[in-house]
């Protein structure tokens, strides 16, 4: 399997891309084309993807623990409901989730916090 540490894809294009069963850890992707990506069992761990495009993205399965998806783009996020672990997920202004997903993320751990504040926020 795929093991990643620290990789920096901020701003890349990636859409399609197979990190399925992955182990991604301090990961960047700020603001990255991941459209149509699969992360199915992948361990995602401090992995930042704020801004970045997971429209049609797959996850179910995977395990993403303090991940930031704050401003991310979730439209037709595949998957969700069979997410292990969404402990420290943050939610902030995620854009186009799919209708019960922060809620479902909120109620298991995940948080809203804005981007660099300590402070829980809309």
């Amino acid at each position: 399997n795929l093991t990643l540490v620290g990789c920096n894809f901020d701003g890349a294009v990636l859409s399609g891309a197979d990190f399925r069963g992955a182990k991604l850890t301090d990961c960047r992707f700020e603001g990255a084309r991941l459209d149509g990506a699969h992360f199915g069992g992948a361990h995602a761990e401090r992995v930042n993807f704020q801004a970045a495009d997971l429209s049609q993205s797959h996850f179910g399965f995977a395990t993403i623990e303090g991940v930031d998806l704050s401003n991310a783009m979730v439209h037709q996020l595949v998957g969700w409901e069979a997410i292990g672990s969404v402990s420290g997920l943050n939610v902030y202004r995620i854009v186009k989730a799919p209708a019960a997903f922060k809620t479902w993320a909120l109620e298991r751990g995940a948080v809203k916090r804005a981007p660099h504040a300590s402070g829980v926020t809309d």
